[in-house]
């Protein structure tokens, strides 16, 4: 997802299947559209405070495959995608085995 962002308050996105879609058509006449006419206006957020549970639930729940992360002001701070929520709880995993094994 890409973010639009005004005055550092994150205000709208392109999704996933806006981006591909304009990707896979970017030989013919879509290439001249603005950003404005394919983003999706109501974004859904994290806050940087929820647990990686409340992340995934969010994600499957929403069809997402990333969250723009927000502080209490809504300021964007970074991007979870659900490589890295995977990421952490493969690593979560692996360490409960070595432990176990140990």
């Amino acid at each position: 997802m890409t973010c639009a962002i005004n005055n550092r308050a994150l205000r709208s996105s392109v999704s996933d299947a806006s981006r591909r879609w304009l990707i896979e058509r970017s030989a013919d006449s879509t290439g001249h559209q603005q950003v404005m006419e394919l983003m999706t206006e109501t974004v859904t957020t994290i806050s940087v405070e929820a647990s990686i549970a409340q992340a995934a639930s969010q994600m499957l729940k929403r069809l997402v495959h990333r969250l723009p992360v927000v502080d209490h002001k809504e300021r964007l701070l970074g991007i979870l995608s659900m490589a890295d929520i995977l990421g952490a709880f493969v690593e979560a995993a692996a360490k409960e085995s070595l432990e176990a094994v140990s």
